[in-house]
């Protein structure tokens, strides 16, 4: 019996801990959504749809009107991501550099969290951030700060935002989002 139960401690101890968020599965992106400068009377537009192995999101940037922006979201829920210390993101895209953000309150003014990464060439990549240095933006400008330990468990949203604000097309395709 105490050999049964050090083996199952052990494999609990050595296990690996992580969250996955696979597009290679209907389940996983089929409730993210596109959410344009258009909710502020912007131009841009952005759209995706699920590969068999991935979500595929294209669009066109405008600085129109104010515009400037697309981005593509999980729908909210309950995210507690406190027992991570890293996100892993694989991804191809082009055309516009790109930010990977978390949400802890659905007012639109209220601070989010962001990793950024450049867009490359169309080969596949993996992108690797510490969860503590994603960085606090309001309304989309840099805090200076970064995101806090206690607010890992308060994640409510997911999402993609193109960062470059200037006009061009660009496409971001995304394979999986790992927590660990």
């Amino acid at each position: 019996m105490r050999l049964f139960l050090l083996s199952l401690l052990l494999m609990l101890i050595s296990s690996d801990s992580s969250l996955r968020i696979d597009f290679n599965t209907q389940e996983d992106g089929d409730d993210w959504v596109i959410v344009n400068d258009g909710v502020m009377g912007g131009l841009s537009q952005g759209r995706a749809v699920l590969t068999d192995s991935s979500i595929y999101y294209t669009g066109n940037i405008s600085l129109r009107n104010n515009g400037g922006f697309s981005s593509l979201r999980s729908a909210y829920r309950e995210w507690d991501l406190s027992e991570f210390s890293s996100v892993s993101i694989t991804y191809r895209s082009k055309g516009q550099p790109f930010a990977f953000i978390l949400e802890t309150s659905n007012v639109w003014f209220e601070p989010k969290y962001r990793a950024y990464f450049a867009s490359e060439d169309d080969d596949w990549q993996t992108f690797t951030l510490p969860l503590l240095e994603f960085q606090e933006t309001r309304v989309g400008r840099k805090t200076g700060r970064t995101i806090h330990p206690s607010q890992l468990s308060d994640i409510i949203r997911l999402g993609f935002i193109n960062t470059g604000k200037y006009e061009s097309d660009f496409e971001l395709e995304i394979r999986e989002i790992v927590f660990r």
